[in-house]
């Protein structure tokens, strides 16, 4: 994907990952259309942007989705990229039925979404000479976390479907890339406050210079992320700072820093933990469910090092850890 000179489309892109991309690419001199539900934000990014323009688009609502297609197609002739970054991700327990309508609006936004989106699109993008489509999957669709499951089966499903795309749109004019991110600080699930996930200007500065350098990448991985997607085929142990996680206790979801006693570690203020293994018994806390990860560049060196007949040894850990930090992008 060159990263300027392009009509850009990014349904999801009124708040978070959505917006700033939007701002870096038409920094970059292109031109965007951000889309989105609220007419009000919608109205406000074109006042306080010029140049980029807006329609609104549910990308839950398959009649919206097809109305708006034919809008930015008819108003924008020359449009050669979409980038499908509507997104939501929510908490479930799955101990009683009530997760059920959560699941079913998950996956008709995240996964039936871009899925329509596509397949509205691509015959118009197939005609122009160089087209780019970008799917939003997560670090979640390698290693899911068990507090949002349909979020990470979709965002697993995102990257299953990109793949089938990239292969069958072989023979057209059009590039498949999937943007991967990691936990970044983005209101989404209350992390933008969140000292372990990646500051917003520091995701968009390093995805925008892989695209720059990498025009013909089909994966876009940040440095933060590269663990997770990676994880399965690497056989080894992450490490993921157990001071700050998501537990389940008396039937809500809460964050909240967990005592060293209860989780075996201890972690300095720099972040750095010492390697032992957690309790079984969490106590009053209730199920340990999630620990985030805090420096995942550090971890990547150490795996590298890890001689091959210690893998072995090692690669039972990845089941016995806790999985990582919830994953962010914008929401619709």
């Amino acid at each position: 994907m060159n990263i300027t000179g392009n009509t850009i489309f990014i349904p999801g892109a009124t708040s978070g990952l959505g917006l700033g991309l939007a701002l870096r690419f038409q920094a970059a001199g292109n031109h965007v259309i951000v889309g989105g539900r609220r007419t009000e934000l919608l109205d406000r990014i074109a006042t306080e942007h010029p140049g980029i323009d807006a329609v609104q688009i549910d990308t839950a609502d398959p009649s919206s989705i097809e109305k708006a297609t034919q809008q930015v197609v008819a108003e924008h002739p020359e449009l050669d990229t979409v980038i499908l970054m509507a997104g939501i991700m929510e908490f479930e327990d799955l101990h009683t039925a009530d997760f059920l309508e959560t699941a079913e609006r998950t996956i008709a936004t995240n996964l039936l979404g871009p899925i329509r989106l596509i397949a509205a699109l691509v015959p118009h993008l197939s005609s122009r000479p160089s087209a780019t489509i970008m799917t939003v999957s997560s670090g979640l669709a390698f290693v899911p976390l068990p507090a949002t499951p349909t979020y990470s089966a979709t965002k697993a499903a995102i990257h299953s479907f990109s793949q089938s795309l990239r292969v069958q749109l072989a023979d057209t004019s059009i590039q498949v890339l999937e943007l991967a991110p990691p936990a970044v600080a983005t209101t989404l699930l209350g992390q933008e406050n969140d000292p372990h996930a990646m500051p917003v200007d520091e995701f968009l500065d390093e995805t925008m210079s892989i695209l720059e350098a990498n025009p013909d990448a089909t994966e876009i991985l940040v440095d933060r992320v590269r663990f997770l997607r990676f994880a399965e085929a690497e056989a080894v142990s992450t490490t993921f700072s157990p001071c700050s996680a998501v537990v389940f206790d008396r039937g809500e979801w809460v964050r909240e820093r967990l005592a060293d006693s209860e989780t075996g570690t201890r972690c300095s203020g720099g972040g750095e933990e010492e390697r032992r293994e957690p309790e079984e018994d969490l106590g009053r806390r209730g199920q340990h469910i999630q620990a985030e990860q805090h420096s995942c560049h550090r971890e990547q060196q150490r795996a590298e090092r890890i001689a091959d007949h210690e893998r072995p040894r090692r690669s039972s850990l990845i089941t016995r850890r806790a999985l990582p930090v919830l994953s962010t992008e914008t929401t619709r």
